[in-house]
């Protein structure tokens, strides 16, 4: 079989997306006899270049299509808002050459934007969902709103994330750190985590890596602002393999979201024994549990991040009960072997 991997920003780029591109490219191209290609639908660019790379894969997938001598399947990634138009294309395209397709929600923020849509957007994301022939999402939060929200939707399947595990080879930090990886919003809770650290840097002496992009400029002021501008670094974008390296270091990840899927660092992090402080948003509260895998803390609020972040930095054999836990639930659920495992199901059953 050939699987048709579109996704925006393909499997260099793209946040999230991008990473669980990647995953399952180098899973096929190394552990299965199926093809793989990967076509990027948005790029990294501005709204106007985007439309660039959109017509490129557009045009790409056609020539697959056309020429193919094998069975073919497309395998979509979807965020929100327009990446729903771009993706309607591909489906549409897919349904004229008969190819089975499968529409893989990504979108955080799916929910508000549906219905905040205008009537238009609605009927498109909706077109997508019922014309597909398989949703792929993150979680029972996801499942319940196209059951309820979307009549006729095409069947839905619930795929949580999955990481590969790294080989490491640096160790901890010598010096009290922790990380937060994330396209710097307002989203991803950046105000929040730099509130916290306001509160505990008389108690705490610890290093906090900024790395993403977004508006590091505006958090760095906020910093300075706050007075922690001397324990808070911003990296701005790295690759991916930097940014990891520097969070493995770290003696926590913190991710005070205000609203997720299922963060593919998250995984990173718990796969590599680094301790988890986050908010239990989307299907983070699905799938984990406050006090053995992770502390969850409340949205919005920095006393409450500030006093876990006080509370697992001052206890060892916390940050090893979480570790041990997570490292547990992770083999178990959540390592690479078994989402192909479970995810080539899904295309044998198309």
């Amino acid at each position: 079989m050939k699987i048709l991997l579109v996704s925006p920003g393909g499997d260099k780029f793209g946040g999230g997306m991008g990473t669980v591109t990647k995953n399952i490219k180098d899973y096929i191209e190394n552990s299965s006899s199926d093809e793989v290609r990967v076509f990027d639908s948005r790029g990294e660019v501005g709204f106007a270049l985007s439309f660039l790379f959109f017509f490129k894969a557009l045009v790409g997938v056609f020539s697959e299509l056309l020429f193919s001598k094998q069975p073919t399947l497309l395998h979509i990634n979807v965020s929100e808002r327009f990446s729903f138009v771009r993706k309607a294309a591909f489906i549409a395209l897919a349904r004229g050459f008969k190819v089975k397709t499968i529409l893989h929600h990504h979108g955080a923020e799916l929910i508000p934007f549906y219905e905040g849509a205008s009537p238009l957007k609605r009927r498109i994301t909706e077109y997508c969902i019922t014309r597909t022939d398989c949703n792929l999402v993150l979680g029972e939060k996801w499942r319940r709103f196209i059951i309820e929200s979307v009549p006729n939707h095409a069947p839905i399947e619930i795929l949580y994330n999955a990481v590969p595990r790294k080989v490491v080879a640096d160790g901890k930090s010598s010096a009290m750190s922790l990380s937060m990886i994330a396209n710097l919003s307002e989203r991803k809770g950046v105000v929040i985590m730099l509130e916290a650290i306001a509160k505990v840097k008389n108690s705490l002496d610890v290093r906090v890596d900024f790395l993403g992009g977004g508006d590091t400029e505006k958090y760095a002021l906020k910093a300075k602002a706050l007075g922690v501008d001397h324990l808070c670094h911003f990296h701005g974008w790295l690759a991916r393999d930097k940014a990891l390296s520097i969070m493995y270091q770290s003696h926590a990840l913190v991710l005070p979201s205000y609203d997720e899927g299922l963060p593919m660092v998250i995984l990173e992090a718990m796969a590599q024994g680094v301790p988890v402080i986050c908010t239990p948003v989307g299907s983070i509260g699905e799938v984990f549990t406050h006090e053995k895998e992770c502390l969850f803390v409340d949205v919005g609020s920095a006393d409450s991040l500030a006093e876990a972040i006080l509370r697992l930095l001052s206890d060892s054999e916390l940050q090893q009960q979480l570790v041990d836990n997570a490292t547990q639930t992770y083999e178990r659920q959540f390592s690479i072997e078994n989402y192909m495992s479970c995810l080539e199901n899904i295309y044998q059953k198309l």
